[in-house]
């Protein structure tokens, strides 16, 4: 542990020494309560021994103002005092401190308790791995939940929670969303060895593809099925999509014009559908029914 010692007495400070330096922990001396209190701001402190002897309002005002300013850190506070009657034990102990320890300081004592101390600090630092370890892991288990293992693209149920999402706030604000369903036919290379990382592959490229057009941060993109994608374009109007859905199939064209080469069959189809939020009483399926129906037409008809 890292240690902070505010004690005048050379003998104690001896002592604290010793003992620190026998069970192996780090330890620094402050002379007085305005030095510590700099050192607490700038190092990491897990322990701190305090004589109050030297100012006892001063240095009950600094272990105050330890525990005022590190509220969600953890670490004992021990005074060190030659008064150990109820009265300084109790105000100790309000000020902030978690034990008071007489003076002339005990040997024993001082290890007992360092070592007392220090099971929790190891329970305690088992308890921080713990909980970065089951972060990570709901992390992990999120992003299984929420995106897609092939492209990294938010997946179909993400989609459907920002696109419900999106729907109640363009009706609560009065504003236009559009939505995009784009689907490629089928990807599958016949000649392909490994068949599945190259469909990968071509599912990237596109992902990427339609990405890069859709770039502002308000923009959604998701793969949405086997060979489909959605894009949702919050507060756009019919036109302003139908100029993204027109960049977007630009770019994938370029895509499976790369991806096609040696495909004997039909060359790779690319159709994008369109819908707009109307403001009426539309649901997500409606919005998402009304995209798929155009999805033959919506570039040819403008």
């Amino acid at each position: 542990m890292k240690i902070l010692i505010i004690e005048k007495s050379e003998v104690c400070r001896f002592i604290l020494d010793q003992c620190l330096t026998s069970l192996g922990h780090a330890f620094h001396h402050a002379s007085d309560t305005e030095e510590a209190l700099r050192y607490f701001q700038s190092h990491e402190v897990d322990f701190v021994f305090i004589d109050v002897d030297f100012g006892r309002e001063r240095a009950f005002e600094a272990i105050k103002s330890i525990r005022t300013e590190h509220k969600s850190d953890w670490f004992p506070i021990l005074a060190l005092s030659s008064e150990t009657d109820d009265e300084a034990f109790a105000n100790a102990i309000l000020a902030g401190a978690d034990a008071l320890l007489s003076k002339p300081v005990s040997r024993q004592r001082i290890l007992t308790q360092v070592i007392a101390l220090e099971r929790i600090y190891i329970t305690r630092q088992n308890l921080l791995v713990a909980k970065k370890d089951l972060i990570a892991a709901n992390l992990a288990l999120l992003k299984l939940a929420m995106y897609d293992e092939i492209t990294g693209l938010a997946n179909r149920r993400y989609f459907e929670e920002t696109l419900n999402k999106e729907i109640k706030m363009a009706k609560r604000e009065s504003r236009h969303l559009s939505l995009l369903m784009c689907v490629i036919g089928d990807i599958t290379q016949p000649h392909e060895t490994n068949e599945g990382e190259a469909r990968s592959r071509c599912l990237n490229a596109i992902a990427a593809a339609i990405k890069c057009i859709s770039s502002r941060p308000t923009d959604f993109v998701c793969r949405y099925g086997d060979n489909s994608f959605a894009v949702i374009l919050p507060n756009t109007y019919e036109e302003g999509a139908l100029h993204v859905a027109k960049r977007i199939h630009e770019s994938v064209e370029s895509v499976l014009a790369k991806t096609s080469i040696g495909w004997p069959a039909t060359p790779l189809t690319f159709r994008i559908g369109l819908a707009t939020y109307d403001g009426q009483s539309q649901t997500m399926d409606d919005l998402i029914h009304a995209a798929n129906t155009t999805l033959r037409n919506c570039l040819e008809k403008h």
